[in-house]
């Protein structure tokens, strides 16, 4: 008589080695339980997209005695001290509390002021329903646009607090968790304890306050400025958000570009204002229409302060080109740029808006999109010729509903006599992604029953499929 146990075990030998190179297995969907379990703990299973739950948003003004702001996202989400006005609630009812490791913040700020201990604010997810804005200095009015980018699934945010010393330029941070880096990208904010007097005021010496963010390795977060300062210590927190190994949904390119009028490596043009960068010779083409940059600079220790020759948009051309420009060619400046493309059901717009006052005379609109599933990023050039007023360039986004649009809203505190330029990526994430079937190789007989199911963002909890 033939060894039952010794048959099992010999079909999942031969199941492992087939998983192992990669085969589907050939069990139909109505086999019997032993075999499709098989299948299931063996077999290679394809990952599940990543998933967004909602993007709250709102503006928080820090007052001129404010150095810390906390934004309640449940009782006070404008922070203006007064709980449970209409509209404060952003976390729904009944409440659902933020999943904190899953929870990415987007913050742009304005201000009147060039003092960066005044200026710079640091933002952070302090728990699950609040947020914590803070700078070093009080004494001007600081507005900050706040978007919490919350997923549901496929992605981990590794976020955390570190000082910069004020004698040195890098500060390497090991991950908590290993990442894949074609799936990975950073996002900083920072406060500057930054002197004044004595020949080191902040407003001639932005480049001791300004960081790039490079996921270097697997486990390494490296952030970096060009220049020290006596008293120049600065509190930085950075938010790596990594997706899922194994989603094919999600790539990442990343690159660096340094403008000083000559091609460097990950150049394609470079004439003193303004650098290209052309697939395929410096990365691979994308869709634009699905794709977003994610960008921070450091500029050269020469530039001194001076807005123009730092200052620099990052622009997705088209699927093919990024366009990156400043508006003096003097010094130099360095910008890391990370292209996100997400490649499902993403919708992507881009534009780029001019203006001398504190808002364009006309509001810039995209085609409009669900505002909670959607969010934004900028970088901004511009400002006049050898100034050091860095407010020029301190433009706060936010997004809202227009007339069958939506309205992309942008402000500074101050009118200038020169343009400042905002690039900006508007995006909105899919509201959900089908988790079973995944592979479209399975095999199905009339009569057999199969359940489907997807994550969902939390707009479409309540509807139904028929």
């Amino acid at each position: 008589m033939r060894n039952p146990v010794s048959w099992r075990i010999a079909l999942r030998v031969l199941a492992f080695f087939m998983a192992f190179q990669g085969v589907q297995l050939p069990i139909p969907s109505n086999a019997p339980a032993p075999l499709q379990l098989v299948k299931e703990i063996v077999e290679p299973q394809v990952a599940h997209a990543y998933q967004i739950n909602r993007v709250l948003r709102g503006v928080c003004q820090m007052g001129t005695a404010d150095e810390v702001k906390v934004v309640d996202l449940e009782l006070d989400s404008n922070c203006n001290g007064v709980t449970a006005e209409a509209g404060d609630n952003l976390l729904g009812s009944p409440v659902t509390y933020l999943d904190v490791n899953k929870t990415l913040l987007l913050i742009t700020r304005s201000i009147n002021d060039t003092d960066h201990r005044i200026a710079d604010v640091m933002g952070l997810v302090d728990d699950n329903k609040t947020l914590l804005l803070a700078r070093i200095t009080s004494g001007t009015v600081l507005n900050v646009e706040y978007m919490v980018v919350e997923f549901k699934a496929g992605v981990t945010v590794l976020s955390g607090t570190t000082t910069i010393n004020e004698g040195a330029t890098t500060k390497n941070i090991t991950l908590p968790q290993a990442v894949t880096l074609s799936k990975t990208f950073p996002v900083l904010s920072s406060r500057t304890f930054a002197a004044t007097g004595g020949g080191n005021i902040s407003s001639s010496n932005d480049e001791r306050c300004l960081f790039t963010a490079d996921v270097t390795t697997t486990t390494n977060l490296q952030i970096k400025r060009s220049e020290t300062g006596n008293s120049y210590n600065t509190d930085v927190y950075y938010q790596v958000v990594a997706f899922d190994s194994t989603d094919t949904d999600i790539n990442v390119q990343k690159g660096s570009i340094t403008i000083d009028n000559t091609v460097g490596t990950g150049e394609s043009t470079d004439n003193n204002t303004v650098v290209t960068v052309l697939a395929p010779a410096k990365f691979t083409a994308v869709d634009a229409t699905k794709s977003f940059l994610v960008t921070n600079l450091s500029p050269a220790a020469a530039v001194a302060g001076n807005d123009a020759y730092y200052g620099t948009d990052a622009v997705i051309t088209n699927g093919s080109t990024l366009t990156f420009t400043r508006n003096t060619a003097t010094s130099s400046v360095t910008m890391l740029w990370y292209l996100v493309e997400l490649k499902n059901a993403t919708f992507a717009q881009h534009g780029r808006a001019s203006f001398t006052g504190t808002s364009p005379g006309t509001v810039p609109t995209v085609t409009q999109v669900n505002l909670k599933r959607s969010f934004m990023t900028l970088s901004t050039s511009g400002a006049a010729t050898g100034t050091t007023g860095s407010d020029e360039l301190f433009v706060r986004g936010q997004l809202s509903t227009g007339s069958g649009v939506t309205n992309v809203n942008l402000t500074r505190e101050t009118a200038q006599t020169t343009n400042v330029n905002v690039a900006y990526d508007v995006m909105q994430l899919p509201p959900l992604n089908l988790k079973t079937p995944t592979t479209g190789t399975e095999v199905l007989q009339v009569g057999d029953t199969y359940a489907i199911t997807w994550d969902y963002a939390d707009d479409v909890k309540s509807d139904s499929i028929k």
